[in-house]
């Protein structure tokens, strides 16, 4: 074989090599069909090539590079479809792969606007802190935006929607829309900041509590307008950023028992176990003079003083001041008739609108008008006798002219 058709065998052979196999059945297929003519002619070159006839040489030279050339030009047709249509797939594939990433991070954006409008409305729902700082109520009789008697939630934000456009549109897309939209302006909303602003400042009020160290205790007790007795629970501690004692109330607890060991597993279990605090800590109790609370033997303090050797029990002094006050003035007789007029007189002026019109027309302006009495804060003795010791001279006027209309009828 010449160098020429050796060269020209090689590339072609290499031409075979670097078709793309994609369909291994078809040139698995083909291979098997040529095998037995391969074979022959094979034979016919080794048989030509031991009788060593030259001109055969060259002859199966040719035709070997033909074989080649034409396989090749048989394998081309074959497989060319193929590679364009995988080429294809491939092109298909990739722009689908292309257009899923492009759908995924448009509903990334917009996810990421729709977060950022609710957090914005949020923003402005904010009244609600400023409400409850003052203590003033949420709700009216309605939940109608632009009703006058929508309550002063609803007020505020229809009055800071006049100053900010971005309010006043959303109260005109999502406003009145009713149960099942979603507005942010419903009741049920501001319950749940308002639920949230208690965690956050109950939190604030923990952890300076855990900072401060030590802390003493108020307990107290009383039924609310439904009838459900309420346990407060109020901590007494020194700031660490001022240096001052201030108190916080924590909680109001409902009261199932009134029992000394009740109270005080549930003032306990609740510090330690909801608010996290060691009551380790705890320096003193004070409660009001109630045996269940203060009893030496069986009252709170004591089963608190069980669980904490360090937590003294002082009672509270302003309600023992009370009760000397009140006993000592209920063992007088003078005392008590003394007290009783202060009363009538008060109760006199009060149960009818004209005597109490002619009270105040007797008394000087910037003059306080006669006080009842309180049970349960002796103060309040003090200042319904200094009311009327005041303005005795008025007093007596009115209670002159209340008697010169009754002798006219």
């Amino acid at each position: 074989m010449g160098p020429q058709s050796m060269k020209k065998k090689q590339q072609l052979q290499q031409q075979l090599h670097q078709i793309p196999k994609l369909d291994k059945f078809i040139i698995q297929t083909y291979k098997e069909e040529t095998a037995p003519e391969q074979d022959s002619s094979t034979q016919i070159e080794s048989t030509e090539l031991k009788e060593g006839e030259c001109s055969g040489e060259q002859n199966l030279e040719s035709e070997s590079v033909c074989e080649l050339e034409e396989e090749i030009s048989q394998l081309s047709p074959s497989i060319s479809p193929h590679v364009e249509v995988e080429q294809r797939d491939i092109s298909s594939d990739e722009n689908e792969e292309q257009k899923e990433t492009e759908n995924q991070s448009n509903i990334v954006l917009k996810i990421q606007a729709e977060k950022e409008y609710w957090k914005q409305v949020l923003h402005r729902c904010v009244v609600i802190k400023t409400l409850s700082e003052r203590g003033l109520a949420f709700r009216g009789d309605s939940e109608i935006i632009g009703s006058p008697n929508n309550g002063n939630y609803l007020g505020l934000l229809e009055l800071i929607a006049k100053f900010d456009l971005f309010l006043s549109n959303h109260i005109e897309n999502y406003g009145n829309k009713g149960t099942g939209s979603t507005s942010y302006l419903s009741k049920n909303i501001c319950d749940e900041l308002i639920l949230l602003m208690g965690k956050h400042v109950l939190q604030s009020i923990l952890d300076e509590i855990k900072q401060a160290g030590y802390f003493s205790l108020s307990v107290d007790s009383t039924p609310d307008l439904s009838h459900v007795d309420q346990l407060t629970i109020i901590l007494r501690y020194v700031s660490p950023q001022t240096g001052v004692p201030v108190e916080r109330f924590i909680t109001f607890l409902k009261l199932e028992e009134h029992t000394s060991l009740f109270m005080a597993n549930l003032v306990v279990d609740y510090l330690v176990n909801k608010c996290g605090i060691d009551f380790s800590k705890c320096r003193g109790q004070s409660y009001d003079n109630a045996a269940n609370m203060s009893g030496k033997y069986n009252g709170m303090q004591t089963h608190i003083l069980k669980q904490n050797k360090y937590a003294i029990f002082v009672a509270c002094d302003g309600h023992s001041l009370n009760l000397i006050g009140r006993a000592a003035a209920d063992c007088c007789l003078e005392v008590i008739i003394f007290f009783g007029i202060i009363q009538e007189i008060y109760n006199f002026f009060s149960s009818s609108t004209k005597r109490w019109a002619v009270l105040t027309c007797c008394l000087e302006p910037g003059a306080s008008v006669t006080k009842t009495l309180s049970e349960t804060r002796w103060e309040a003795h003090a200042t319904a006798v200094s009311a009327v010791k005041e303005n005795s001279e008025s007093t007596e006027e009115a209670l002159a002219q209340e008697s010169n209309e009754r002798e006219k009828r």
